[in-house]
């Protein structure tokens, strides 16, 4: 129920890229661009996220916007959903176009964004396990706002040296052993390199990256994105390659 000119709920600007990670942005109005969120030459990390039901787009995307979008509804806002400069993500890394089934659609009932357990963003109906910021079912309240069942694959994401040049080794920690898919992506949304795609134990991992995409040549300067995809969870990171 927020209202702005620019960005309904959210807007995100070169000097202040905004992540969204397992949020809800609904029933938000923009009079000029962006329902739910306004983008512009900012490339957020939007993740497990819902923009439904918006004044307006859902994401307005404008200037040199790149963001990286997995595991995201988009679906319902008057304007349109998937469009402009995000408009190839809807099919990759997890992204649709589908009515949550909200269990509400009154913002001032108590299960509002809870979403029923037939929803398509519900946990266990696709790899990206649950979608937005409530669990799944009905006729029931959050007794506070701490983690969401069932998030538990990975933690402690990073990369050493972050810039780098040539090599970096990316780290991770994973709660109970898994297969684990390490990826890197470019801005764009294209796959530079698959660092790893096996079975890893519990506890610390490490991978070294030289630099270079899956026909062995050198990548340019530039932000890249790592994607690590557990079997319960998925993590993003940046990195920066200098030269």
């Amino acid at each position: 129920m927020n209202r702005a000119d620019y960005g309904g709920a959210v807007a995100s600007l070169a000097l202040s890229p905004t992540d969204l990670i397992q949020c809800t942005v609904a029933f938000n109005e923009s009079l000029v661009e962006g329902g739910g969120l306004f983008l512009r030459d900012a490339a957020p990390e939007i993740s497990h996220t819902l923009f439904t039901f918006n004044e307006g787009s859902g994401i307005s995307a404008l200037g040199n916007s790149l963001p990286l979008i997995s595991c995201t509804d988009i679906f319902g806002n008057s304007e349109g959903d998937w469009l402009g400069l995000i408009a190839d993500q809807v099919n990759l890394r997890g992204n649709l176009s589908a009515d949550p089934l909200f269990c509400s659609m009154e913002p001032g009932d108590a299960d509002v964004f809870f979403v029923d357990g037939n929803s398509p963003v519900a946990n266990g109906d696709s790899d990206c396990d649950l979608m937005g910021s409530q669990p799944v079912g009905c006729n029931q309240q959050v007794a506070d706002a701490g983690p969401v069942p069932g998030h538990l694959g990975l933690s402690a994401v990073s990369a050493w040296p972050n810039p780098f040049n040539p090599r970096t080794t990316i780290k991770f920690e994973l709660v109970q052993p898994q297969r684990v898919q390490v990826s890197v992506y470019s801005m764009q949304g294209a796959l530079v390199r698959q660092l790893a795609n096996a079975e890893f134990s519990e506890g610390a991992q490490s991978l070294q990256w030289n630099g270079d995409d899956e026909a062995g040549r050198q990548i340019g300067s530039g932000t890249y994105i790592v994607v690590i995809q557990g079997e319960q969870d998925q993590q993003t990171l940046k990195m920066t390659m200098l030269k």
